[in-house]
């Protein structure tokens, strides 16, 4: 489980959000470059509260497009919102150029034995999925 998760690595999801583990129980959420591809220019981001705390697969925030609206998931259950990336809300500019780094949405803490690495993708997988996809 989290022993052998390598922390400062990109992990993904199979609906297109990205995992950065920090330190056992922290991680900061993001969408992958693919899905920012797919959605076109972001110009707005509904970001939660911090304080709010999601399940698993609930939607965590909600990103308008020029092209259409999309919402993105949580990927780790009973999280804890513990801070959002507040330059989205103004300008979602880093989400549209750096989506797997500035562009992060929200970081989360989490109990740490509720978190399963094989529930996520590691790069070479990802791509996989999204050439499939195409």
């Amino acid at each position: 489980m989290l022993r052998s998760f390598r922390f400062a690595s990109l992990k993904f999801t199979k609906t297109h959000e990205w995992i950065n583990v920090s330190a056992p129980g922290t991680a900061k959420i993001g969408i992958s470059k693919f899905a920012q591809d797919q959605l076109g220019e972001v110009v707005y981001c509904e970001l939660p509260t911090t304080g709010t705390k999601f399940e698993r697969k609930s939607v965590l925030c909600t990103l308008e497009s020029v092209k259409a609206v999309g919402e993105v998931y949580c990927p780790i259950p009973g999280a804890v919102v513990t801070a959002v990336n507040e330059a989205l809300k103004t300008s979602p500019v880093d989400l549209n150029t750096d989506p797997e780094g500035k562009g992060w949405l929200v970081e989360l803490k989490f109990d740490a034995k509720n978190f399963n690495e094989t529930d996520f993708l590691d790069s070479a997988a990802y791509a996989k999925l999204c050439s499939e996809k195409h």
